[in-house]
């Protein structure tokens, strides 16, 4: 049997299986979430707190801006909050994994994390002071948003993760908005996290769901002949 007959017939045999291999990679990037590096993050400096313990993103390299400037704009690098390293006891005990912003001089500050491909992002995670933790976070994505409240749970650590499940966003960039506690609140004057991770999974481009289309095609007409 040929591969390829040129009729109507096979012209929509194989459009048909092209798609299904578009729809079969799709199928196999959305199977299960994994975690997923930033290639990049973007953000206005931390600050030090007095008597000067350093709360910036001392590490921030391979981008633009100055890492020992409070407050001044980082682009195009990453450091603190993408190195896996997160603080084992407070912050005064230990700052350098800390990243931290006073809200006098930049409410509800934000950070834009840039990836390689389009992913699909299920999950995002941050470490979080509990003492200096945000109320809420906004999450947005391409023409999507989403905003989740806070919850450091009971634990007695000086820091945790916190989980936000179930965003469900599409796109390349992630802006993250660390949302300032109400005036009233206890500490509510900083927020501090030292590490931010993403569990999502890579959308296909589209060559290559052609590719596995084409692939598709060629081991169907393989099977037919041994069939014969």
């Amino acid at each position: 049997m040929r591969l390829w007959s040129g009729s109507a017939d096979g012209t929509r045999a194989l459009a048909a299986l092209c798609l299904g291999g578009w729809l079969l990679a799709g199928a196999a990037g959305s199977a299960g979430a994994l975690q997923i590096s930033a290639a990049s993050y973007d953000m206005k400096n931390g600050d030090s707190s007095t008597p000067g313990t350093s709360l910036k993103d001392d590490s921030y390299t391979g981008g633009s801006g100055n890492p020992t400037v409070a407050y001044a704009p980082l682009a195009g690098g990453k450091g603190d909050l993408t190195d896996g390293a997160i603080a084992p006891s407070n912050w005064n005990i230990t700052p350098l994994p800390f990243v931290g912003w006073r809200d006098s001089q930049l409410p509800n500050p934000e950070i834009t994390f840039h990836f390689t491909d389009l992913i699909h992002l299920d999950q995002v995670q941050i470490h979080i002071n509990k003492g200096y933790s945000p109320s809420s976070v906004d999450f947005l994505m391409g023409s999507a948003s989403r905003n989740v409240v806070v919850n450091m749970g009971l634990s007695g650590a000086a820091n945790d993760w916190v989980s936000f499940p179930g965003l469900d966003l599409t796109g390349d960039s992630l802006l993250v908005r660390l949302k300032d506690r109400p005036a009233d609140t206890l500490s509510r004057d900083w927020i501090l996290i030292s590490e931010v991770s993403f569990d999502g999974t890579v959308i296909p481009e589209p060559a290559t769901s052609l590719l596995v289309g084409v692939g598709v095609l060629a081991l169907a007409a393989s099977r037919r002949k041994l069939g014969h």
